[in-house]
């Protein structure tokens, strides 16, 4: 019993220093249906942003099994937003739409999969845009769907979406 006294206050430690993450704004994650992902089913986020000045990082996570059954994967990422023009003294919201296509590998050309994980499960993070400064003080929406070759997408079990400050 005295051993788990001194472990369990360690551990509660090691889990919240590990969660303060000041540069972390924005950080979900979607559960994806077991019976795989639908490649008309688009995973939305929307991030609140008004800091227009500062620089960020965009990083797209990957969460999958053993039973995902390629190498690569990808992903069709749609950031939505309103930015306000102004031309003639009036001020027009005009929405934009940036769609970009990203390709990552998932296991190595053995076929080690690759990025964090145990197990069965894998997780790979996946740097969308470094030093990106949004255009716009808006709520910024992503949409994310698979562009593979299969229809329904099976062994992926989660999709998530951090925006971090970069200091």
């Amino acid at each position: 019993m005295t051993r788990l006294h001194h472990i369990l206050p360690l551990a509660l430690l090691v889990v919240a220093l590990s969660s303060c993450d000041h540069a972390t704004i924005y950080s979900e994650v979607r559960d994806l249906p077991l019976d795989g992902w639908q490649a008309d089913s688009a995973l939305c986020f929307d991030v609140n942003l008004s800091d227009t000045a500062s620089a960020y990082d965009i990083i797209v996570y990957v969460r999958h099994t053993d039973n995902y059954p390629y190498q690569n994967m990808w992903l069709i990422v749609e950031h939505d937003y309103l930015q306000t023009l102004v031309a003639d003294s009036t001020m027009t919201p005009q929405h934009v739409s940036v769609v970009d296509t990203i390709e990552f590998y998932l296991a190595d050309q053995r076929g080690r999969w690759l990025g964090n994980g145990a197990g069965s499960t894998h997780e790979m993070p996946v740097l969308f845009a470094d030093n990106y400064h949004f255009p716009a003080d808006s709520v910024h929406h992503f949409a994310i769907r698979h562009a593979m070759r299969e229809t329904s997408l099976r062994g992926v079990t989660n999709v998530g979406l951090r925006v971090s400050r970069n200091d």
